[in-house]
C-alpha cells in the first residue's frame, strides 16, 4: 500500500513539474504569459487535490481494515490465564449486603460490606 501512495503522489508532483518546466519555456519563447501559466497550475490543483484526497482515503481504509481484522484474530485467542471460579462470592443475610473477594497481593480474602 506504501507503494501505491508513494507511486501516485509522485505522479501528481510530477504532472506539477512539468507543467512549470513547460510553462517556464513557454514563458521564455514569449508563446504564453504568465497568467495563463498560473492559471493552468490552480487548474492542475484542482485536479489533483480530489485524486490525492482520494488515494489518503484508500491507504486510511485499508490500515483500518487490516487492523480490524487483527484486532478480530487477537480476540479469538483462548487466554492462557484462566480466571477462578469462584473469584466473586456474594454473601446474603437479612441486613447486610456482602461480597468477598479474592486479593492475590495478600493471598486471602477481602470482605466488603453493605449494612442496608
Amino acid at each position: 500500500m506504501g507503494q501505491y501512495h508513494a507511486g501516485l503522489t509522485a505522479f501528481i508532483t510530477m504532472i506539477t513539474v512539468v507543467v512549470i518546466v513547460v510553462g517556464a519555456v513557454l514563458l521564455s519563447n514569449g508563446t504564453m504569459n504568465a497568467p495563463d501559466l498560473i492559471t493552468f497550475l490552480l487548474y492542475i490543483s484542482n485536479f489533483t487535490e480530489p485524486v490525492q484526497k482520494l488515494i489518503n482515503f484508500t491507504e486510511q481504509f485499508q490500515n483500518g481494515i487490516t487492523g480490524y481484522e487483527r484486532f478480530r484474530e487477537i480476540l479469538s485467542i483462548d487466554p492462557e490465564i484462566k480466571e477462578c471460579e469462584n473469584r466473586w462470592k456474594q454473601k446474603i443475610s437479612e441486613e447486610k449486603w456482602c461480597l468477598t473477594m479474592w486479593d492475590s497481593a495478600m493471598k486471602k480474602d477481602r470482605k466488603k460490606c453493605l449494612v442496608m
